[in-house]
């Protein structure tokens, strides 16, 4: 393997030192940007630079910082597959400052601290036909460019850019308002928020995981909701269990094979609008708000109406339990009219779309939104060209789109990781993160092998996959409602993936450069060149699928039980 302290050779500018030309640029130290790090290490592709906006690393779980966050999916199978064996946690879902221990446990340990350079925004990508290299500026300077690179692969993700809807009056507000996602960067604890007045606008995964923790503190918590969601109690624990699960490395593959599947089955099922997968997710839901809502009043404005699925299901044990203490005030709204000094009005739940004049006043020390992030266009803040200077997405009515969510027309050796039409409700990212990262590198070492300079996804190949995502997301629930971050503002269907895992790891596992891409030699012109497909590590590829099928079918019928999951042991890394 090439020495990580000599990557930089031949690549430096000799004016200023800074590295000038590299094989692959990765935007973005979350998860994806480290997996794409790891995968083109494990290639013995040592020629690449990881550039972060802020001061560290860690993404999304780095800037929603607030009191309670954790994520929502059994850390078991949300962790690398490559790590599943080394791993044990202590809680069954991770909390935020645990993730975060865990990614910059897995950068030190596959030694990427020399490839990454911190509060580096970039903000703008521009090709160049001649020689087929992509410019990089940063930090808002687009006169002069960062670097310069072969390929360019995007791991900013979604969730990090918060979306603050601009309602009237805010900038009379006289107390503090901040997003949840900006917690990190403030570096805010929630001793800040104790014996006030707080308001929390929306009731989506980040509120129903900061109300508990804000109703332990403040002396009256206002709860704006416009839309109830549906809230499942979280998997029990068997300390035993766990114990036999975190001795062996082979159960802890079957438990993970089991959660995947479980998601796979039950969870996507109800996406699909199978009659039966939603019946049994309704009714656990309906069992969970009924053991701790005993108003009947209060449990019917928490009860939604939409199918399950139309928006991401949520976990939690406490969001129900805090609702019905008495310094927690549940007000439900069409909408929030304006904000004066020290008080929201709101609209009542009650008026008609003419306008009501019923108004529901509150008086507030600070405001706390929850109100989700920007995730579309894909790549916000970055302004992205290609071959002949067209602008990436540039035709809003089209929404952002992508072959397979990793490569669109006219930007050749352009990549996204978690792109259009990628995200899950229904199982862990990190499956998709892993097997794309694993395309970008095979499209790398094609290239390679082959001297090619670029590759892009055929015009034809990416329009009927955009067609195949408009024809099949009509039969899923997250159509079925108007308004939701799954859906761009004309209601196409933008982020989601269409069908489950397994098809999505086989139809990029198995694509076909010939049928599926056009490639660039040192020409800017696409050519049409004979490369021969390893069969052989596809056939390979299959058969390893097939067996892990195979466990996950063996071990469906036992019962699951989440591991508990806190911080990694020093077992971890």
């Amino acid at each position: 393997r090439i020495p990580d302290e000599n990557m930089h050779d031949n690549y430096k500018n000799s004016s200023n030192d800074l590295p000038q030309v590299w094989e692959c640029i990765i935007i973005g130290s979350g998860f994806s940007g480290l997996c794409q790090g790891i995968q083109l290490k494990e290639a013995d592709r040592h020629n690449f630079l990881i550039l972060e906006k802020a001061s560290s690393l860690g993404g999304t779980w780095r800037d929603n910082a607030y009191p309670g966050a954790a994520c929502d999916i059994p850390s078991i199978l949300y962790s690398y597959s490559f790590e599943a064996a080394n791993t044990s946690w202590t809680r069954n879902y991770a909390d935020q400052p645990s993730i975060l221990r865990y990614i910059q446990q897995i950068s030190n340990k596959y030694n990427l601290t020399p490839h990454l350079q911190f509060n580096q925004r970039v903000c703008r990508l521009e090709y160049n036909n001649d020689d087929h290299l992509w410019s990089v500026y940063t930090n808002d300077n687009e006169r002069q460019e960062y670097a310069r690179a072969q390929f360019v692969i995007t791991g900013v993700g979604q969730l990090h850019q918060p979306m603050i809807p601009p309602f009237q009056g805010t900038d009379t507000f006289q107390g503090d308002m901040i997003h949840t996602a900006q917690f990190g960067n403030a570096k805010r604890r929630k001793e800040f928020y104790a014996h006030k007045n707080v308001a929390v606008i929306g009731n989506g995964a980040s509120a129903v995981q900061i109300i508990p923790e804000l109703q332990k503190i403040c002396k009256n918590v206002y709860v704006f909701q416009r839309t109830p969601s549906y809230v499942m109690m979280k998997a029990p624990s068997i300390s035993l269990l766990e114990k036999v699960i975190n001795t062996f490395s082979l159960f802890k593959w079957l438990h993970r094979s089991y959660l995947a599947l479980m998601g796979e089955v039950l969870l996507f099922g109800a996406i699909q609008g199978k009659w039966w997968a939603q019946k049994i997710l309704k009714y656990v839901c309906a069992v969970h708000r009924e053991q701790h809502i005993l108003d009947e009043s209060l449990r019917t404005k928490l009860t939604p109406d939409y199918p399950i699925g139309a928006k991401r299901l949520l976990f939690s044990d406490d969001y129900y339990p805090a609702l019905v203490q008495e310094n927690v005030h549940l007000i439900t709204t069409k909408g929030i009219k304006r904000i004066e000094k020290n008080t929201i009005v709101a609209h009542s739940s009650n008026d008609d779309d003419d306008g009501g004049t019923d108004e529901q006043v509150v008086e507030v020390d600070d405001i706390i939104f929850a109100t989700g992030f920007i995730t579309n266009p894909f790549l916000y803040g970055i302004q992205v060209y290609g071959v002949n200077k067209q602008k990436l997405w540039s035709n809003e009515s089209d929404g952002s789109h992508a072959y397979l969510g990793v490569n669109s027309h006219g930007f050749p050796n352009l990549f996204f990781l978690m792109g259009p039409n990628t995200q899950v409700g229904h199982t862990s990212n990190l499956l998709f993160i892993e097997e794309q990262t694993k395309f970008v590198t095979k499209s790398i070492q094609y290239l390679d092998r082959h001297n090619l300079r670029a590759l892009e996804v055929r015009k034809d190949v990416e329009e009927a996959f955009v067609a195949e995502v408009e024809t099949r997301s009509q039969t899923l629930t997250y159509c079925k409602i108007q308004k939701s971050w799954y859906l761009s503002s004309n209601g196409k269907l933008t982020n989601p993936w269409i069908g489950g895992f397994p098809e999505y790891k086989r139809r990029l596992q198995m694509w076909n450069i010939l049928e599926d891409f056009q490639v660039y030699q040192n020409d800017p012109m696409p050519q049409q060149v004979n490369l021969d497909q390893d069969q052989w590590s596809i056939a390979v590829t299959t058969l390893i699928n097939l067996w892990w099928s195979f466990i996950a079918i063996v071990c469906f019928p036992f019962t699951g039980v989440t591991r508990k999951i806190d911080t990694p042991t020093k077992k971890t890394v």
